[in-house]
């Protein structure tokens, strides 16, 4: 009820973003996250520190919220489902509004732009995979794309398909093996050196599909 007559009296429209973000981070690291932004939405708090969430989309957000911190305790990690619902022009405007971290911000935008890809590798093109692992930066980041792997199948129901997670495992390997020294050697030089290098990626990525999915 307090809570409930603070919003009433417009207390909650005058927040320090940095102080709601901080809440937000430690409501994340909890046994069940969910309930901080159900009492929100009850007391009516939410629509004002964060009205992308609120409304019909929050029973979305929450069902994969759930999903995420049953198998993964990261506070970026469940960021990143609870946004999953969202727009990624909603996705900016949190980010934006709350002053979230950068590193939360990335995770969130690659879990959206990405969990298609990420739980059906075995129906996807080596081309497709390799723009996937190059947009990702995940030749420089291969931890923060694993962790994106991590969340995609949580979201999937396929937390424990190890096999999944063994195929981009494989494939940030085969991304990587790419010698770039041997390719300079050859003559490659700027534009065409970047193009020699994708190309034996792909091809790389296309022997480990035929491998892993002969019958896809």
């Amino acid at each position: 009820a307090l809570m409930t007559a603070m919003v009433s009296a417009g207390e909650t429209r005058h927040l320090v973003p940095e102080r709601v973000w901080r809440e937000w981070q430690q409501a994340l690291k909890e046994q069940s996250p969910e309930w901080f932004f159900r009492v929100l939405a009850d007391c009516g708090a939410l629509a004002d520190v964060c009205p992308e969430l609120s409304g019909s989309v929050l029973p979305a957000c929450l069902n994969n919220l759930n999903k995420t911190a049953g198998c993964l305790s990261q506070p970026e990690c469940r960021f990143a489902a609870l946004c999953f619902a969202l727009t990624r022009e909603q996705i900016e405007s949190i980010c934006q509004n709350l002053a979230v971290p950068g590193y939360f911000r990335q995770l969130a935008l690659l879990v959206k732009q990405s969990t298609d890809i990420l739980v059906t590798p075995g129906r996807q093109d080596a081309e497709a995979i390799a723009l996937l692992l190059r947009s990702a930066d995940a030749g420089r980041k291969p931890e923060r794309f694993l962790k994106v792997v991590d969340i995609a199948l949580c979201l999937a129901d396929q937390s424990l398909s190890s096999g999944i997670k063994t195929f981009w495992e494989q494939a940030l390997q085969a991304f990587a093996a790419v010698d770039a020294q041997r390719l300079i050697k050859q003559g490659y030089r700027k534009a065409a050196l970047g193009e020699a290098l994708f190309e034996g990626r792909i091809g790389n990525i296309e022997r480990l599909l035929a491998a892993t999915y002969p019958t896809e």
